[in-house]
């Protein structure tokens, strides 16, 4: 069977693969992790190639339910290349004027009374900008 255009192009750009299967629980690993297998019903050759491609030995999350799931149990956030849950760019924010705080400022405020501090200048900052 030969994928036509529109299916490869759709298989390169999958993010989350979802099946039938079976879930079988192994044996546990030396670091306190589970061994699986996972058998899922006949996949097409397009499938198969897709989890070749993306998902052979990548370290990623699963999902397992009895019933079949949809888009609104999937977690929208991507983790990043380690399988971390990504951080928002307002809790990078936060994390990095902590790191800041614990590095260069006395300690005559907590951190919290320095992060409003800090929020309320970058606030002031862009309605400044917006008033010209």
């Amino acid at each position: 069977m030969i994928a036509k255009k529109k299916e490869v192009e759709q298989i390169k750009t999958k993010k989350v693969f979802s099946a039938p299967a079976i879930l079988q629980v192994g044996s546990p690993t030396k670091d306190g992790g589970l061994r699986l297998k996972v058998e899922t019903n006949e996949l097409s050759e397009n499938e198969i190639a897709m989890l070749m491609k993306q998902f052979n030995n990548k370290f990623g999350w699963i999902l397992f339910s009895a019933n079949k799931m949809n888009d609104d149990n999937i977690p929208e956030q991507q983790a990043d290349s380690e399988g971390r849950k990504m951080k928002t760019p307002s809790q990078r924010l936060r994390a990095t004027l902590f790191v800041y705080y614990t590095q260069r400022i006395d300690k005559s405020k907590t951190f919290d009374q320095f992060y409003v501090e800090q929020m309320e200048k970058i606030i002031d900052r862009f309605k400044a900008d917006l008033g010209d």
